[in-house]
């Protein structure tokens, strides 16, 4: 049967004190073979580590019978130890939580401030303010390429090699091969098609490595032709604050 716990332990009450700072010190040793565990890198260092904290375990939990009171104390200070312990981590983890929390609201003010300065300048046509020491000014942003769907842009803008062509003929061909059989029950198509898929994944030429030639995408669509799956952002600005 468990021993009742008092609802608020203190050091009157049970002769225990529950501070994480003087249980530590207590436990000095314990304290010191665990965290030779815990940063242990080797099999012998952890080995080690393993028998110093076991010692002194054994000087805590069973010491000597003509010391039966301490080590009976010892054994409640560990399990104190325990628990202080593990509250100052969650302690320490709410901290942190809270801390993020104000930290990413801090950043959002900075953020909409610089936005809201941003907007003004655009919109009332200034392109430079400056104070004593600091300035803010507003630059162009250069354009920018923007693919929404690389498997629309169509193959002229593709660097393909040799081997990246033949790929392309081959998983051409045995689609078409495919679909043709589909709709005609001829035998030979199923020969064809096996003997495509053999060259494709027997010469290692699956999947086609295409390389898009951004340069001739740009010169493209700055001309005025429209290429499915990429366009160009234009006329954008930023804000510089210094």
């Amino acid at each position: 049967m468990a021993k009742p716990k008092p609802d608020a332990l203190s050091l009157a009450d049970t002769g225990i004190d529950t501070s994480l700072e003087n249980l530590t010190a207590i436990f000095a040793e314990l304290t010191a073979g665990v965290e030779k565990q815990i940063e242990a890198e080797t099999d012998e260092q952890h080995a080690e580590a393993r028998a110093k904290t076991a010692e002194a375990l054994t000087s805590a939990l069973t010491g000597t019978a003509g010391d039966l009171a301490t080590v009976v104390n010892r054994r409640d200070q560990l399990v104190e130890y325990h628990g202080a312990l593990l509250e100052r981590a969650g302690r320490i983890r709410k901290t942190v939580a809270a801390a993020e929390v104000l930290a990413r609201r801090y950043e959002a003010f900075g953020r909409n401030i610089a936005s809201s300065v941003e907007t003004y300048m655009v919109e009332a046509g200034i392109t430079r303010i400056e104070g004593t020491i600091h300035r803010f000014a507003i630059y162009d942003k250069p354009d920018q390429l923007e693919i929404t769907n690389a498997d629309m842009i169509p193959a002229q803008f593709y660097n393909l090699s040799l081997r990246d062509l033949l790929v392309e003929v081959l998983q051409d061909c045995r689609s078409y091969l495919q679909g043709l059989r589909d709709r005609t029950p001829v035998s030979d198509l199923g020969v064809l098609i096996e003997q495509c898929s053999f060259v494709l994944v027997g010469a290692g030429l699956e999947p086609p490595d295409r390389e898009l030639d951004k340069a001739k995408l740009i010169e493209a669509l700055n001309a005025g032709q429209e290429v499915p799956g990429a366009y160009i952002l234009r006329n954008r600005k930023r804000l510089d604050i210094k």
